[in-house]
């Protein structure tokens, strides 16, 4: 009785010998994915170096959660940069309508008595303060 079977080879040429071989597919799977060493019938020593398919997919993977991490620290930096920027400047407007109030009221801003003659005084009294604003010399 004879018996008939048909497998599948995936056929490769030794580098070094050049003589064709077969092997399993699942076979040359598993070698590419762990890169051990296989043997061609006259003992000639091959592996699959470079990345399987799997190994690129992964690298690849981590490279684009490395970005996106990098990419949120960046972006919580620039929001606290912001609300840090907002809330000086929520200060500042503060400090301004405080300083406005007061000449309105003709309150001195450098000694905090009241004057009638508001610009005269800080003419007088306080030249250095009207020079660093600059309206006056």
């Amino acid at each position: 009785m004879k018996q008939s079977h048909t497998i599948q080879l995936d056929v490769f040429p030794c580098s070094r010998c050049h003589t064709r071989f077969g092997m399993d597919p699942e076979l040359v799977a598993e070698r590419r994915r762990d890169h051990k060493t296989v043997y061609c019938p006259n003992g000639h020593r091959m592996s699959w170096s470079g990345k399987s398919d799997i190994e690129r997919a992964k690298e690849a993977t981590r490279k684009a959660e490395a970005i996106a991490a990098a990419e949120r620290k960046r972006h919580r930096q620039t929001r606290a940069d912001l609300e840090h920027t907002e809330r000086r400047r929520t200060a500042q407007v503060g400090a301004t309508t405080r300083l406005r109030n007061k000449a309105k009221a003709g309150e001195c801003v450098c000694c905090g008595k009241p004057y009638k003659a508001l610009a005269k005084h800080m003419a007088r009294m306080h030249p250095e303060f009207v020079a660093e604003d600059g309206e006056e010399e």
